[in-house]
């Protein structure tokens, strides 16, 4: 099994240029694309700016673990099944519409600043899925139609999602179904009333957002240290604003209270 740990050392590199010519890197080592060896074979491999017609024959010759795609803008992933031993596969900066249901055997998948609206569906035939991070990008919110799909994944354990919108009035509720999750983390783009409901459904999950309201890690203009947690709530001072606070307190009770009717 992957270790989701490792992952990140394993597909992003250090020191090169990813931003200019098509670049593979395999274990920290650039290979020449225009004299690519019979099989590359290594723990994780970096593609980026991959033209999408280059990415089978590239992938035939890989052997690897851990993918990590760099703005390869395809729509087929089909390609990636020559890969036998793929478990992760991480896509940043993908406009265009993505199918991965030829990849049954992911353990873990990333995408990251792709498309500006997401159909999860694929998600249904990725039952060996352990890892799920969606994020949207620098620019804006990804749309998602509904995180139904997620909740069929019997063998995830820790899903992120962040700067995403759902447009399903039921919002973060499906999650609540995914009875072997250990880890949450979601952005603040969701109302209360969801993140009250799951707090109280995914009891021994592990999310800082199943409070009335979190410290903030970044810095402010002013003193403010605390965020509430919800779509358009405030920022304020845990000190001066203690009050304000107690009412926020007081109203995700009620909220949770409301979800075990």
């Amino acid at each position: 099994m992957i270790d989701f740990d490792q992952f990140e050392d394993l597909a992003h590199p250090d020191g090169f240029d990813l931003n200019s010519k098509p670049l593979l890197i395999a274990d920290g080592k650039s290979i020449d694309l225009d004299d690519l060896p019979r099989k590359v074979r290594a723990k994780g491999v970096y593609i980026a700016r991959l033209r999408a017609e280059d990415l089978p024959q590239v992938c035939e010759r890989l052997s690897t673990t851990a993918l990590y795609l760099h703005r390869v803008r395809t729509t087929d992933f089909a390609a990636l099944e020559s890969i036998s031993r793929l478990r992760a596969l991480e896509v940043y900066g993908n406009p265009k519409d993505a199918d991965f249901t030829t990849l049954p055997n992911l353990q873990l998948l990333k995408l990251f600043n792709n498309q500006r609206q997401l159909d999860l569906q694929f998600l249904v035939d990725q039952t060996e899925l352990r890892f799920l991070s969606i994020s949207g990008g620098f620019s804006g919110l990804t749309k998602v139609d509904s995180l139904q799909p997620i909740s069929s994944l019997p063998k995830l354990t820790e899903l992120k999602l962040m700067a995403i919108r759902v447009t399903a009035k039921s919002q973060l509720r499906p999650l609540a179904t995914c009875r072997r999750l250990k880890k949450l983390t979601l952005s603040n783009t969701f109302e209360t009333a969801e993140y009250a409901y799951l707090s109280v459904h995914l009891p021994k999950v592990e999310c800082d957002m199943f409070a009335p309201y979190v410290a903030i890690e970044f810095d402010t203009d002013d003193d403010r240290d605390v965020m509430v947690v919800g779509r358009g709530k405030p920022f304020l001072n845990s000190r001066t604003d203690a009050a304000k606070l107690l009412k926020y307190e007081d109203g995700f009770k009620e909220l949770q209270e409301a979800s075990r009717r």
